[in-house]
């Protein structure tokens, strides 16, 4: 609606007046002169530009209001409805991340480099309450695509060879044992050992087993070495029958040639672990 602030005292001021308001009015929610043409596709409803604008406003406040309030029910509405048809929003979700991927992207990046480490703490936690299904998700996708994780290790390591070195170096001093398994079970593999399940848990059970001492000559050391009772150029198995820790020098003293002193294999209590890959992933941890 239009106000006039003046009286019309005469017919000329009329016609002035209806010419003005050809290109402005007043809009009294607002109070300010706005141009005619600014403001024709909010009056071709009937609503004045201003108070539109106002009107929007408060309906978002309200609805910001009404959500905060009942934050509890509406999030048990949509979990609800996900449950009873997650196809459909799967596929809306996907369609829409696939839309604003670049936004989605930077908004993610924005956010880590905001909150870095409150994510890492959150990250943690989850993990913890849900370790046992991480880990079966992650077994069974690595089983189900071994090349995707083959090709995605080798892009790593391409990418970050100062800290897979790194890790690698840190990871074997802090793991010797199943380093040298590992060591053990490649050159196993290269010389075509009919068997080849031996792990480093084996091995330390082993270790205790004879007291860390050597077989040959029953000395305790901490380092001692894999000797294959049937060496593995005459066909032995890298198996826990086939193996009895030996100290360095009784170890190249019997080299390829019949053992030292008679030898009772053990039973050990810890069976051998199927391996799927001899080696070690981009962090430089075995498989075992």
């Amino acid at each position: 609606m239009i106000y006039l602030h003046h009286k019309l005292t005469s017919r000329s001021d009329a016609e002035n007046t209806t010419t003005a308001l050809a290109t402005t009015h007043h809009d009294r929610s607002v109070g300010v002169m706005v141009d005619d043409h600014s403001t024709r596709s909010s009056h071709s409803s009937g609503v004045p530009h201003g108070l539109e604008e106002t009107r929007r406003i408060q309906r978002r406040l309200a609805n910001k209001k009404y959500r905060k309030k009942h934050a509890e029910r509406l999030q048990e509405e949509a979990r609800n409805k996900y449950a009873a048809n997650p196809e459909h929003f799967r596929a809306i979700n996907k369609k829409s991340d696939a839309k604003n991927r670049e936004k989605i992207l930077a908004r993610h990046a924005l956010r880590r480099a905001a909150n870095r480490e409150k994510i890492r703490a959150e990250g943690k936690i989850y993990y913890a309450k849900n370790r046992e299904a991480i880990l079966a998700r992650q077994a069974a996708y690595k089983a189900a695509n071994p090349e995707v994780i083959r090709s995605t290790h080798a892009r790593w390591n391409a990418t970050h060879p100062e800290r897979v070195s790194a890790s690698g170096v840190a990871w074997r001093k802090a793991n010797p044992d199943k380093k040298r398994a590992i060591v053990a079970r490649r050159r196993a593999k290269k010389r075509n050992a009919p068997l080849n399940d031996f792990t480093a848990a084996q091995w330390t059970e082993m270790k205790g087993v004879y007291g860390h001492r050597c077989v040959y000559c029953h000395r305790k050391m901490q380092r001692l070495t894999i000797d294959h009772i049937t060496p593995l150029d005459k066909g032995g198995a890298h198996t826990a029958s086939n193996i009895v820790p030996a100290c360095q020098t009784c170890n190249s003293r019997k080299g390829t040639g019949e053992v030292l002193v008679p030898i009772q294999p053990l039973l050990l209590t810890i069976a051998p672990k199927r391996l799927e890959h001899n080696g070690t992933h981009r962090t430089g941890r075995p498989p075992c």
